[in-house]
């Protein structure tokens, strides 16, 4: 069986819309990963959810460091229009 690596998302285009981030609040103690970026890269993406809403948890690796930041929790279909414009290149 072949190994998932994740998703990868398009380069940024030229006009991105920016995604607000915040600092990682430990609001519910089950958050389920629904989907990722490929975990290879420097940069990675989740698609989660808890209590009912969902978020994007993104991952930074700079050097030595971790960076852990989280958008708003928000309703379904605002999260999956978010997901659906970081992969297509359009947000970040």
């Amino acid at each position: 069986m072949e190994e998932y690596h994740g998703l990868h998302p398009e380069p940024p285009k030229k006009e991105v819309r920016k995604i607000a981030w915040y600092h990682v609040q430990a609001r519910h103690p089950a958050v389920r990963v629904k989907a990722h970026t490929c975990e290879g890269e420097p940069v990675v993406y989740e698609l989660c959810a808890a209590a009912g809403l969902m978020h994007i948890r993104q991952t930074r690796r700079e050097g030595d460091q971790t960076v852990i930041v989280e958008t708003a929790w928000v309703r379904a279909s605002e999260a999956f229009e978010m997901w659906a414009a970081i992969l297509q290149g359009e947000a970040r």
